[in-house]
């Protein structure tokens, strides 16, 4: 199964925003049934931005996957790598999080 051209522009632009790096595609694990994973790890918008990432965070990075659609994999990596990206930005900036009636 191959990623679709759609999927694969939109990867090459987070790639190129910074949000990801090293892209890495499994079919399988040992424990589990025929499984797209998708791993990733954190690009350089953070550091860019001058944020250091704890150590543990930094050699975690982001996964996805689906047990049918490679594409789904890959986006849901990816959506991975927004929301934590998103959530160092915030922190490192105070920014609050909570309910708009709080």
């Amino acid at each position: 199964m191959e990623i679709a051209p759609e999927t694969r522009k939109i990867l090459g632009d987070m790639v190129e925003l910074g949000f990801v790096k090293n892209l890495r595609v499994n079919k399988i694990l040992s424990d589990e049934p025929q499984i797209n994973i998708v791993f990733a790890g954190f690009g350089d918008l953070l550091g860019k931005a001058g944020i250091a990432l704890p150590e543990k965070s930094a050699k975690k990075g982001f996964s996805g996957n689906d047990f049918f659609d490679l594409d789904n994999a890959v986006m849901a990596c990816l959506g991975e790598a927004v929301e934590r990206t998103c959530l160092y930005f915030a922190k490192a900036r105070n920014l609050i999080s909570d309910a708009s009636s709080n």
